[in-house]
């Protein structure tokens, strides 16, 4: 018997709103219940992860989601650690900060974190 995984992704462009209406964010928020589900603030592309993390943590929790976790990974022992694979099993939404994505695929492509997503 095959466990069958329903999942959506939802891609935006950089530069998003983050301090007027914030109606792209608002969006991604709605695909999740904003009191219960878990978000994750993926910080993998960015070279300013804590201030990435933070930022958006704000912004989340403005548009009235409590259950916030960030996952800063920055060298692929990291992707390896299973307190990082648990946040992603969890997560009913992972956000993906802006940076250089390649960098998402090098540091978790083939990795524990990278199966759990």
């Amino acid at each position: 018997m095959t466990d069958e995984i329903k999942r959506s992704l939802i891609i935006i462009g950089g530069a998003e709103d983050k301090k007027g209406g914030k109606e792209i964010l608002k969006e991604v928020c709605s695909s999740i219940n904003k009191e219960n589900d878990n978000l994750v603030i993926a910080t993998l592309a960015t070279e300013s992860p804590m201030e990435a993390g933070e930022r958006y943590k704000r912004i989340f929790k403005s548009l009235g989601v409590r259950n916030i976790k960030t996952l800063d990974i920055s060298n692929r022992n990291q992707a390896f650690l299973e307190e990082n694979s648990n946040k992603t099993e969890d997560a009913a939404l992972i956000f993906f900060t802006g940076g250089d994505q390649l960098r998402i695929t090098s540091l978790i492509g083939g990795t524990p974190v990278g199966y759990a997503m």
